[in-house]
């Protein structure tokens, strides 16, 4: 078989696997890799944090006393914490990348993160919106340490991103 068909059959988590054994074995792919993989958009980022939320939910504890998931214990912070902290990490990776700023290429115009001047302010408030909403779905935990950790962490990456994107749109 020739190796595009053999590629076909592969799973996601396996051409990921592939590729980045290759990178590792051979770090001047770095930078061609890079090249070939097109750049995060809201909607995909919109999509890869659904997914990681998802399996945030479905993760929570079944709690007889509310018959419902407990959402709010420190039990129920301890079993999700590894698919909080998944959540946590995409959304400051992606909060970096539609709101940092750039300095205009010289000839060209452009700028951020999306390219233009124009493509600018919308993906980066687009995605603040749904920043925001993934902060205001978390769960508000009983015990202060957890909240901070989470809801008071999350907020203040979305109102630094904020500032970042109003202050590169006033310049």
């Amino acid at each position: 078989l020739p190796l595009t068909r053999i590629l076909e059959t592969l799973q996601k988590e396996d051409l990921l696997n592939i590729i980045n054994g290759l990178v590792s074995q051979h770090p001047g792919l770095d930078a061609q890799v890079a090249s070939l993989v097109p750049r995060p958009t809201v909607s995909s980022a919109t999509a890869h944090l659904e997914q990681a939320q998802k399996r945030l939910e479905s993760a929570y504890p079944y709690s007889r006393a509310s018959g419902g998931q407990d959402r709010s214990s420190d039990y129920a912070f301890n079993r999700v914490r590894s698919h909080l902290t998944a959540v946590k990490e995409l959304l400051n990776v992606y909060l970096t990348y539609f709101t940092q700023t750039a300095p205009i290429a010289p000839g060209t115009g452009s700028r951020g993160a999306s390219g233009t001047d124009n493509e600018y302010p919308a993906t980066a408030f687009g995605f603040l919106k749904v920043a925001g909403r993934v902060v205001a779905g978390l769960s508000r935990w009983s015990n202060e340490a957890h909240h901070v950790q989470t809801r008071r962490l999350g907020w203040g990456w979305v109102a630094n991103g904020w500032t970042v994107a109003v202050a590169e749109v006033a310049r």
